[in-house]
């Protein structure tokens, strides 16, 4: 099972990969406000001792595999990136929840 950490990592790399690939302006803003928000959450997991058993930590390791999915899809695809963009949201909420964080952005 992947851990909080990789998820987060290879969902920044994907958002990378979709940054060059897009030439949508507003695309482009939200992928580099997503990258920060992601940088501090990792940054959050990393500081922190999680309990790997909470429910909470379970969603947000789903989320994140799912996210992770739509995000390479989405580098393949760049016309699914706003699907994908949303995905990761959608777990970056769960995560927050997971650190004890609210980046208050998206509540």
């Amino acid at each position: 099972m992947d851990t909080l950490r990789i998820l987060i990592v290879e969902i920044l790399n994907e958002l990378n990969y979709q940054l060059r690939a897009t030439d949508d302006g507003q695309e482009k803003k939200e992928i580099r406000r997503l990258k920060k928000i992601l940088w501090m959450l990792l940054e959050d997991v990393i500081e922190q001792e999680l309990d790997k058993n909470s429910q909470t930590y379970k969603d947000a390791i789903e989320a994140l595999e799912r996210a992770d999915k739509d995000a390479k899809r989405a580098t393949l695809d760049i016309k699914k990136c706003s699907e994908s963009l949303n995905s990761i949201v959608d777990a970056i909420k769960i995560l927050e929840k997971v650190v004890g964080t609210t980046i208050g952005i998206f509540t």
